[in-house]
Formats: structure tokens, sequence, C-alpha cells
């Protein structure tokens, strides 16, 4: 899951009959590579004859899904200077939950202050925890509202549940809309968006 980390050794055998220097080892392959990185302390600076030298690939999932990356080898082998093997490993992600997807704050007067809450849980059969990055107000008028308590960054174990309290606070008459934009890992909806209003109207 998400957060967690895993390792793989993988064997450097040298069947020829001179020590083999182990130049560089490296992970490539685009975005995937992220997820992967090579544990340095274990790699073998040369494996002698006829000996097998290991090192630990190491998978550290950032975003749910399947991941795959190249790992390259570079050596003194005359024959093979550049070994590659495909790394592959799936990552899945925390089960977020909503209680609502509006606020309305009714009518409220000018430089009054109202707050409501919201309350996102990760599942209780959620696979790993969950990490909420940003709680933001975005679009409409974004001025007039607010994040008050229990805003991000958070971190929730399955089962456990977070409150976020968001404020209304106009400054002058009208109806006023904006979002609280959910940025998390959650493999389910990694961006979940409440509406904000006064008149239960939406953008």
């Amino acid at each position: 899951g998400l957060g967690n980390e895993e390792s793989i050794t993988v064997e450097i055998r040298n069947g020829g009959s001179r020590s083999l220097s182990i130049d560089d080892i490296g992970i490539d392959g685009g975005a995937g590579s992220e997820h992967f990185r090579i544990d340095s302390e274990t790699v073998p600076a040369a494996v002698a004859s006829g000996e097998t030298g290991t090192f630990d690939v190491v998978f550290e999932p950032q975003a749910a899904g399947d991941h795959q990356a190249a790992l390259s080898i570079e050596s003194n082998d005359q024959a093979t200077p550049t070994a590659t093997m495909p790394v592959s490993g799936p990552a899945v992600g925390a089960e977020i939950s909503i209680d609502r997807r509006t606020l309305d704050f009714g009518a409220v007067d000018a430089d009054e202050t109202v707050y409501m809450n919201v309350t996102i849980r990760n599942k209780q059969n959620s696979p790993a925890d969950l990490r909420i990055n940003t709680t933001d107000i975005v679009g409409g008028d974004e001025d007039a509202f607010f994040v008050n308590r229990g805003g991000a960054p958070i971190v929730l174990a399955p089962g456990e549940a977070h409150d976020i309290e968001v404020g209304f606070e106009p400054h002058d008459r009208g109806n006023k809309n904006s979002q609280l934009q959910i940025l998390s890992d959650a493999g389910n909806r990694p961006i979940i968006n409440v509406w904000l209003s006064n008149t239960r109207a939406h953008i």
C-alpha cells in the first residue's frame, strides 16, 4: 500500500575469469522510476570471478496503480557493459469517504461568521493509511470562505475519521459560491470537491 515500502534482492553472478567491477546501478523508465530506488548501501563495488553479489531494489509507491520501470547495471563486462531488466510493483491506495458534498451556510449577514463541518474517513477496510495533502478553498468567491480548523496535512489510519471546519464570512451581500478541494493519495477518489454556498446553488 501507499506509504509502505518493500524490497527485493537482485543477484549479480560473475561467470567470467576476471573480477566484475560494478560502475553504476540505476532505475530508468520515466515517471515509473520515481516509485523505485536502489539501496546504495547494499551495492557491491565488484564481484569476484565465480562469485555472486547482491543488492536491494526498494519499491516506494507514491501513487496507486501498477508501476513499471527498468533496472540498469553498468559494469566492465565487455560483452554486456549495460545489463537491463524490468521492475514492477502494484500499489493499492486508501479508500476515502466523505459525509457530504455540499455545505449550505444559509442566510448570513455581511461580516457575520458561520462554521460548518465536513467529515472525511479512511474506510474501515482500507488497505493503507490515508494522506490528505491539501484542503484549499478554490474558485468563485473564495475570499468569503476559509478552512478554520482541521486542514491538511492529515494522516488517517483505516477506520479513522477527521472533521474539517469551514468558515463563511461574507463581506457584502449576495450569493456566494466556492469549493473546498481535498487532495489525497486515495486510490478511489484522489480529488474531492465540496461545494460551498449560501443559497444551495452549485458553481
